[in-house]
């Protein structure tokens, strides 16, 4: 069975409830790990009693839409401390080689939490979904190409594709 995820207006919605209308992260990135808590709950996709176990999202686990969140949310979280890290080095010259190296880990992450939401999605879900995915995907690959390895025509090709994705939709 295949599930529809509107990915696109979903994290419009969600990023100017939660502070993006004013470039508030932080606040953006604790909505999504208490987003990410409800979903874990909801879906019974704990890890483990007590201790923390790391526990696999399969596809054959997706039996709704909302799974399709979990990879999401992970991603818009670690995203968002990025930027804030980001603006955090704008504001301030401290400690600027560290944050920068916090910035590429966070950013990584991001991609490869956008990675997994594609694989999952063009497992489990409908083509616009998979579309969708792969937009917000090749955003992800772009924003870390420009930030962190300063690879400024593949960050470029990136963002075309991720603008020839959305025009197709």
């Amino acid at each position: 069975e295949r599930y529809d995820l509107s990915v696109f207006s979903s994290l419009r919605k969600t990023q100017t409830q939660q502070g993006m209308r004013h470039g508030d992260y932080l606040r953006y990135s604790k909505y999504c790990t208490r987003r990410l808590l409800r979903l874990y709950k909801s879906l019974k996709h704990t890890h483990g009693k007590g201790k923390y176990e790391k526990r696999e999202l399969k596809a054959c686990d997706v039996t709704e839409e909302r799974y399709f969140l979990i990879p999401l949310m992970c991603a818009e979280r670690v995203w968002a401390q990025a930027m804030e890290i980001k603006k955090e080095m704008e504001n301030s010259k401290k400690w600027r080689g560290h944050r920068k190296q916090h910035m590429a880990k966070k950013l990584r992450k991001a991609s490869k939490w956008a990675d997994d939401f594609t694989k999952l999605c063009s497992a489990r879900a409908t083509s616009r979904t998979v579309l969708e995915s792969e937009a917000y995907a090749s955003f992800m690959k772009g924003t870390y190409l420009m930030e962190v390895e300063e690879k400024w025509q593949a960050a470029l090709q990136q963002f075309l594709q991720t603008r020839a994705l959305y025009e197709k939709l």
